[in-house]
């Protein structure tokens, strides 16, 4: 394992492995959530998918924060209230 997320191969290039993400069953929906902090303000974006992987909401929000901790729970805020207005 090298420090770059992937394996050597033996010829020491990099073997990069993607993350296999499998489409949620009928009917659920999967939601991604991603945050950066940096001097004291934070963003949050969010995508969902339904199980044919449409994109059923693509949004994002910015907002003051004092740590990357508080920036992390309010993105959570964040989803979990879009979630809930989207039903």
């Amino acid at each position: 394992m090298s420090d770059m997320g992937g394996e050597l191969n033996s010829d020491h290039s990099l073997n990069r492995r993607m993350p296999l993400w499998m489409n949620p069953r009928p009917g659920r929906i999967r939601v991604f959530i991603d945050v950066p902090f940096k001097n004291n303000f934070g963003s949050a974006g969010m995508v969902a998918c339904n199980d044919t992987t449409q994109i059923l909401q693509l949004c994002a929000q910015c907002f003051k924060t004092d740590s990357s901790f508080e920036t992390e729970l309010l993105a959570l805020k964040f989803g979990a209230e879009t979630c809930k207005a989207l039903n």
